[in-house]
């Protein structure tokens, strides 16, 4: 994935490596001259590693809308620095090449702020439209720091993932405070449903096995004949004449009530059996919790530790 950025020539260093005009580079590339201009080139590597992840999902977010960024702040501030500068934020960008956060299968636009003085702001209180992985919650990370609010709000703290990153937290836990009901993912191509499924084929594939071990990950089932592995795992909602399934139930019986829609190849993360039944799995989706039939989720693969949103540390 390539970015094209509009040069505004208010900063000399782009200007003198690239010209005038507009400059067209790989997505890594660019963001190599993000991370450390924003976070800083001296945070610590964990915090940089999850910038990387937010500017990478929120340009790539930013891209898909149809939008040309430019090199200001008012899109992400890009400024040419020597690589022997920004050692440490290559290495961020470099290991999460690809990573975005996605949520439902698309690349979340993962806003992020300098401080939000000890409580995020949710998208709807300061734009009005709201977003599941950007809510009002408090923030005991920038809270500790002392800070006032600068900037928005919404998202990720940059002060409060410094603090973190400093207290021995990763990168992922860090995300998945700052953006619940995400997942971190590879930048998809193609329809939302085969995204999810080709994610799960590469989560099953990162995890395989050493030699005469058995597989700890189930391959894709389309039809959900073949059993699932022991949960947490990640579900892909199947489609259904082109539309969601409406079979997230609070019992297992057939006249429950609904508690929600599920949207088509929406991704949910099964956490038990509490039916012990099999055919109905408790999942969570959404800030939901509730049961869906096992025959509508495809694209089963284990859920790392450290992604579980059951068993997420830190959460305030």
């Amino acid at each position: 994935m390539d970015v094209t950025i509009r040069l505004s020539g208010k900063r000399k260093e782009n200007t003198e490596r690239w010209g005038a005009g507009t400059v067209t580079l790989p997505l890594e590339e660019y963001l190599k001259y993000v991370v450390p201009n924003e976070i800083g080139a001296s945070a610590p590597l964990e915090a940089q590693k999850a910038q990387a992840v937010a500017s990478r999902s929120y340009i790539a977010a930013i891209i898909k809308g149809g939008a040309t960024p430019d090199d200001t702040a008012q899109y992400q501030a890009f400024k040419y620095l020597a690589d022997s500068a920004i050692k440490r934020s290559i290495q961020a960008v470099d290991e999460t090449a690809g990573e975005v956060l996605l949520y439902g299968g698309h690349v979340a636009n993962a806003w992020y702020t300098a401080s939000n003085g000890g409580h995020t702001r949710s998208s709807k209180e300061v734009w009005g439209g709201e977003r599941a992985w950007a809510i009002s919650q408090p923030d005991p990370w920038d809270a500790a720091v002392g800070k006032p609010l600068n900037g928005h709000g919404v998202g990720m703290s940059q002060e409060g993932a410094k603090y973190a990153a400093k207290q021995g937290i990763g990168y992922r836990d860090i995300l998945a405070f700052y953006y619940p009901n995400t997942i971190i993912s590879q930048i998809p191509d193609g329809d939302a449903q085969q995204i999810a499924v080709k994610q799960a084929a590469a989560q099953q594939a990162a995890a395989t096995p050493a030699a005469g071990k058995p597989p700890t990950i189930q391959p894709p089932a389309p039809d959900g004949s073949s059993a699932p592995p022991k949960p947490p795992w990640t579900g892909v909602v199947k489609t259904v004449m082109g539309k969601g399934v409406g079979m997230w139930r609070s019992t297992a019986k057939e006249d429950a009530d609904k508690i929600t829609d599920i949207p088509e190849s929406a991704l949910v993360t099964v956490i038990g059996d509490e039916t012990g039944t099999g055919s109905f799995r408790t999942a969570q989706y959404n800030g939901f919790k509730g049961l869906v039939d096992t025959k509508y989720l495809v694209g089963r693969a284990a859920v790392p530790a450290e992604s579980n949103p059951a068993g997420m540390k830190n959460k305030a």
